[in-house]
This record gives structure tokens, sequence and C-alpha cells, in this order.
């Protein structure tokens, strides 16, 4: 009987060993991530269960759940991604401007074309309930107000340097700031890139 017990409790342990080292296999959780964004795209967000996720990904729904927790925190990671994959596209372009005006004017049109395109993005903050994307970009204990200011603080100091930015501003208000303004254009699909770009301008002084 203690024979049973013993070896039972080895099966159990090495189960749980099996588990625990899934929920710590990033290719795995990888793997996974790019089935949920398939299934969001072909499903939609509201129709697609994490049954339909695990099955597609060759797991089982608790060990899903196992890594993830949650399908709400499943879809603010692929939120995460997605935001951070725009963040990084823009980094490259806006580094090719020399001017102040022109980084925030072409960097700014450049995220706002690329957040509407993103339709997985805009599907997956429409049926979000706890996270909206200013929270995302402005929260300090999210990892992507750091990520995007890396981008944007190199912009600011430009623009104090070459006088345009007044050195009483903060990064912080100038970010804060910034990222309302794409929020508001996000809102307003009528507007187009070039309407977008004469808004900013005329904020900026650089139209008429």
């Amino acid at each position: 009987m203690a024979t049973k017990e013993i070896k039972n409790a080895g099966a159990g342990k090495q189960l749980n060993d099996s588990r625990l080292s899934a929920v710590n296999d990033l290719e795995l959780q990888k793997r996974i991530l790019n089935v949920a964004a398939k299934c969001f795209k072909r499903f939609g967000v509201r129709r697609t269960r994490l049954e339909d996720i695990a099955k597609e990904a060759g797991v089982s729904r608790p060990l899903l759940y196992k890594i993830y927790g949650s399908r709400q925190a499943l879809m603010e990671i692929l939120i995460a991604k997605e935001v951070e994959d725009i963040i990084n596209d823009q980094a490259t372009y806006i580094a090719s401007y020399s001017s102040f005006a022109e980084a925030i004017v072409e960097g700014s049109v450049r995220g706002i074309e690329r957040s509407r395109k993103a339709k997985l993005l805009s599907d997956l903050m429409a049926n979000n309930t706890a996270l909206q994307m200013p929270d995302l970009v402005l929260d300090d204990s999210k990892p992507f107000k750091a990520i995007a200011m890396r981008i944007w603080q190199p912009v600011f100091e430009m623009g104090r340097a070459s006088g345009e930015v007044s050195a009483a501003l903060t990064n912080d208000d100038l970010f804060e700031w910034l990222m309302s303004v794409h929020y508001m254009f996000l809102l307003r699909n009528e507007l187009s890139a070039d309407r977008i770009r004469r808004l900013l301008g005329l904020f900026l002084s650089l139209r008429a």
C-alpha cells in the first residue's frame, strides 16, 4: 500500500513538473499567441473561446489557463504585442527626421495609420472591458510607456535645443499630450493623413 502511494506521489510530481515546464516554455507560449491571433482574426474576438485556441494549439484548456490565467489576460498580452510592434515600427521612421516638427507630425501620422490598419488590435480593444489605449501607453506600471518614451524623448530634446519646446515642459507632459492627441485622431476615422498633418502643423505653427 505504501509503495503504491509513493508511486502515485511520484507520478503526481512528474505531472506537476511537466506542467510547470510547459508554463515556462517560451516557444510554446509564442506558438499559443500566434494561434490565438489567428483564431481571433478568423472567428472574431467576441466569438473565439479559449477552447478554440487550445484545440488549435494542441494543448489542454487547463494548461492554457495555467499559462495565461484568463481569456482577458491573453487578450491583453496580444494587445501589448500589437502596440509594441507599432511603437517599434515608429522608431526607425522617426529617427529619419532631423527636424522636431517633422518628427512630431510624420511620426504621429505613421503611428496613427499603422494603428488604423491593425484590425486585430482594434477588435481586441473593442472587446476589452478592462483596458483602454491611453491606459496602456500612459501607465507607468506597464512597459510600453518606457518603450515609447525612448522613441519620443530624443524628439522632445531636439525641440528644446531648437527653442520650439519650452524648458518648463517635462517629457511626461509632452508625452501625455502627444498620446492624447494620437488617441483623439484614432477616434476620428474620417480624418485623412493629410488632414492630420495639417491639424498637427497648425498646432505646431508650421502652416498657416
